[in-house]
């Protein structure tokens, strides 16, 4: 594990996953899924400009690579409109406030929430699509709404990203 990166004078600025130790929580899933998006959407214009260049014209091209083509593109247009909708989720625990981003690649979203407005703190246990445990570590609002700031296969981790949250809370 990476050490604390340290400023100047001396202080802590961010510990190796990102985190203030003031309380800034950081969930930077969706970033990934943004750049694989945008590699996948970017090879299918590649592919499709060296096909359109290079073999449209050619004696032995198929509709049936048109068609693959067309459905390369419809594959591609549903999955990165789904990883634009997919938001890096930043939260601030500062003094009676919680102040929650949600960053998309397009916008950001920031809403300011009172520390009362916290209904419930956890882990949430789920599984990953090789049917692994992977945990979520969750804040749930009283109006419903659920942001996770941690997520991990491991479980300790997130227990004690949680521990850190309810830790910044309390101050």
């Amino acid at each position: 594990m990476m050490a604390d990166l340290v400023d100047t004078a001396g202080q802590a600025t961010f510990d190796s996953r990102g985190n203030a130790p003031e309380g800034r929580f950081r969930n930077r899933t969706a970033a990934f899924v943004w750049g694989f998006a945008a590699v996948f959407a970017a090879a299918v214009v590649a592919i499709s400009v060296l096909y359109f260049l290079r073999d449209v014209e050619a004696a032995g091209s198929s509709e049936v690579i048109r068609i693959l083509l067309a459905l390369f593109w419809l594959g591609c247009f549903v999955f990165v409109r789904f990883a634009c909708r997919q938001s890096v989720t930043e939260i601030r625990v500062e003094p009676g406030t919680l102040e929650i981003d949600l960053i998309f690649p397009f916008r950001r979203r920031t809403r300011m929430v009172p520390q009362t407005n916290v209904a419930a703190v956890g882990v949430v246990d789920s599984f990953d699509s090789d049917g692994h445990p992977y945990y979520y570590a969750r804040v749930r609002l009283i109006d419903g709404t659920a942001l996770d700031f941690y997520e991990s296969h491991n479980e300790s981790t997130c227990q004690a990203e949680v521990e850190r949250f309810k830790q910044c809370l309390n101050q």
